[in-house]
C-alpha cells in the first residue's frame, strides 16, 4: 500500500489531464512493469470533482463500489468496474460520471468496514453492505462526521468491541448547495 500511495503521488502531478480510468491504466501499467510480483495486487477507486458543477468522473479497479446516499435511499456506484491493479498490464478501466445533487452523501471506504467480523452459527459473519447501506439512511441531513460515528458505533457494536483484523478508513462528502463539497 506504500508503495501504490508513493506511485499514485508521484505519477499524479505529469498526468492530471487523463480521466480517472486513463490514470489507472497508466498507474498499472508501471505497478506491473515494476513494483507488484508475485501474485499481489491493490484495489484503488479513483476518482475526479468539479466543485462548480458537483460532476463526479470516476473508475474502479476492483475497489468496493462506494455509496451514494440520496433523498434516503442508498445507492451503490457500481456501474463501472475492472481488474485490481497489478494483475494485468493490459487491463482497461472505463469512466462513469454522476452529478451530485445538493445534500447528497459520498461515502467511500476500505473493504475493512463491510468485512469486519463476528462468531456466527456458520463461522464468521460479516457486517456486509447491507447493515452498511441501513446505518446511511439513516444519516440523511448529519454532518459527515456524524455520520462516520454512526458507521464506526454500528461496526463496534456488530463484532463486541473487538479490534479490527483489517484497516477501516473512510472518506465521506457531502454535495453542499452552494456547490462546495465538504470532506471529512
Amino acid at each position: 500500500m506504500t508503495v501504490m500511495r508513493t506511485l499514485i503521488h508521484a505519477e499524479l502531478p505529469s498526468n492530471r489531464d487523463k480521466s480517472p480510468g486513463e490514470f489507472l491504466e497508466h498507474v498499472n501499467g508501471v505497478m506491473c512493469e515494476t513494483y507488484l510480483r508475485n501474485g499481489r495486487f491493490v484495489t484503488v477507486w479513483a476518482a475526479v470533482l468539479d466543485p462548480a458543477s458537483r460532476r463526479l468522473t470516476y473508475a474502479s479497479a476492483g475497489h468496493n463500489p462506494p455509496r451514494l446516499l440520496r433523498g434516503g435511499c442508498v445507492l451503490a456506484l457500481d456501474v463501472v468496474g475492472g481488474l485490481p491493479l497489478g494483475i494485468d498490464p493490459a487491463a482497461t478501466y472505463e469512466d462513469e460520471g454522476i452529478t451530485l445533487e445538493p445534500q447528497d452523501l459520498l461515502v467511500i471506504y476500505t473493504d475493512g468496514i463491510t468485512e469486519a467480523t463476528r462468531p456466527g452459527i456458520d463461522g464468521l459473519e460479516l457486517f456486509g453492505t447491507e447493515r452498511l447501506d441501513r446505518v446511511l439512511s439513516e444519516c440523511g441531513s448529519h454532518r459527515t462526521s456524524d455520520c462516520a460515528e454512526r458507521v464506526v458505533k454500528a461496526i463496534a457494536a456488530f463484532t463486541n468491541d473487538a479490534p479490527p483484523t483489517d484497516d477501516q478508513t473512510m472518506l465521506i462528502l457531502r454535495a453542499s448547495s452552494r456547490l462546495v463539497p465538504c470532506l471529512c
